[in-house]
């Protein structure tokens, strides 16, 4: 059974901070999380000319700003073809918008489905992290509202995070299933996490609301939004 790291509690004063792609504002830093690099191109159009290629998980720098309304009611559609065992593809649609930024000396436009405020991990071709472990790491303080005793094959660890994430896990003798609510994110971002973390999807269907489900012979993910926030939920048996 997969076990979740007891991180420290710090001062729950601090500011809760938005790690999202629905919004951001010049000046703001963004990790490029397309694993085969990010094109910059001189115009917002697919058909313009490229600038430079942006290596995965570098830094660019925003240059104007974008607010949750245009994520929703603006964005455009591309489809991102996805490596399945055994030879096989499959196939989602990301929503994101062209956002002026800044890499090196070049300046210019890349689609912002590919952008996170979140850090992605080391490219590698297979492995496994735990999604809590992951979000966990990267706030500044976890405070455990409820926690299940570890003698016991039954409980619950309910977890507020200082990033804003809030994870609820429901631990039983087959395995656990859990919640995580992820605030001012998109599902673009929720997918691409998951794929980084994890590189077992047996089969990845998504809905036409947009929901992406993503199918594990041990578990999955469900991954939906809810106004501007994203709910992670799933299973995972021993």
């Amino acid at each position: 059974m997969r076990v979740i790291k007891v991180m420290p509690i710090l001062c729950l004063l601090f500011p809760l901070q938005c790690f999202a792609i629905t919004e951001y504002k010049p000046g703001d830093k963004l990790f490029v999380w397309a694993e085969s690099g990010l094109n910059m191109r001189a115009t917002p159009e697919f058909n313009s000319k490229i600038l430079t290629k942006i290596p995965y998980a570098e830094v660019v720098n925003c240059k104007e700003w974008k607010y949750w309304e245009s994520y929703f009611n603006d964005s455009q559609s591309i489809t991102d073809k996805v490596q399945l065992p055994e030879g096989k593809y499959s196939q989602v649609q990301l929503k994101g918008d062209w956002a002026l930024v800044k890499f090196g000396d070049y300046e210019g436009y890349v689609f912002d489905a590919y952008l996170s405020r979140f850090r992605p991990l080391p490219k590698k071709t297979g492995g496994f992290k735990d999604l809590y472990e992951y979000f966990i790491e990267e706030s500044d303080w976890a405070r455990y509202i409820e926690k299940r005793d570890s003698t016991s094959e039954y409980g619950r660890d309910k977890i507020v995070l200082g990033n804003g994430v809030f994870m609820t896990i429901n631990y039983h003798p087959a395995g656990l299933a859990f919640q995580i609510h992820i605030p001012d994110c998109s599902i673009e971002e929720a997918f691409l996490i998951i794929r980084n973390l994890d590189k077992y999807a047996i089969k990845i269907i998504q809905d036409k609301e947009g929901g992406i489900f993503i199918d594990q012979e041990m578990g999955g993910y469900r991954i939906e939004s809810f106004k501007n926030s994203v709910i992670i939920s799933g299973a995972w048996s021993c």
